[in-house]
């Protein structure tokens, strides 16, 4: 991707004040073989009335894409002043109650979930030209299931996650 930094000239022309800086950002034509039918990757022309299923074909269709990191996500919430946060964390769990992902109860993200549930995902796979918006309410998984995933975790990133 090439990013060009561009000083001293508006769009239409006009000088900029001394010291801003614009900048051209590089932006791909979309237009992947894939695009038509809708779906093709998955062999599938209609987008699925469930939006589970949808997602969990998208993503099917992300991993065998071999996307680098097919279970990537922006996750935002808001503070206790309203103020956004955004932040990649990685989809560990899909089924009919929802998404699940992990993390500290006590980090930023984990007290901001605590303080105002309403969150948003992002999931956005470039080499599909696709993405997928979700918002929702972040509710804890079962303690049961959160403990079984943490001691699942190899020791150092246990360790990381507490740093």
């Amino acid at each position: 991707m090439d990013i060009a930094g561009i000083v001293g000239v508006c769009a239409d022309k006009t000088p900029l004040p001394k010291g801003v800086v614009t900048v051209n950002l590089y932006s791909e034509l979309y237009r992947g073989p894939w695009l038509l039918p809708l779906n093709s990757f998955s062999n599938s022309t209609k987008i699925n009335g469930n939006p589970i299923l949808q997602m969990n074909e998208w993503l099917n269709d992300a991993i065998r894409f071999e996307h680098d990191e097919p279970t990537a996500m922006g996750l935002s919430t808001v503070d206790k002043l309203g103020k956004p946060h955004s932040r990649i964390v990685l989809l560990k769990g899909l089924d009919g109650s929802g998404l699940q992902f992990y993390t500290n109860y006590e980090s930023a993200k984990g007290r901001e979930m605590s303080d105002q549930a309403h969150v948003a995902l992002l999931f956005f796979w470039p080499g599909l030209e696709r993405q997928v918006r979700i918002e929702g309410v972040a509710t804890k998984l079962p303690d049961k299931v959160s403990d079984a995933y943490f001691a699942s975790r190899p020791r150092e990133s246990q360790i990381g996650a507490w740093a």
